[in-house]
């Protein structure tokens, strides 16, 4: 994987949340707003794990120096 894919990833999951915080704001329904919460929560995380990939790509271009 290259850092051009997880720029991408990361831009895709960033896209998603921002939509998904635009319907927390536009909704009333209390299932509907938990389920929304949950989703953003998940997609942090995805974030998260997507950014640690840096620091793997970065270590296997060392390795190969």
């Amino acid at each position: 994987m290259n850092v051009k894919d997880i720029d991408n990833k990361i831009s895709e999951l960033v896209r998603e949340k921002q939509l998904l915080n635009k319907s927390l704001k536009r909704t009333n329904d209390i299932n509907e707003i938990k389920v929304i919460k949950k989703r953003i929560i998940e997609l942090n995380g995805l974030i998260n794990i997507e950014k640690s990939k840096y620091s793997e790509v970065e270590k296997s271009m060392e390795v190969n120096v």
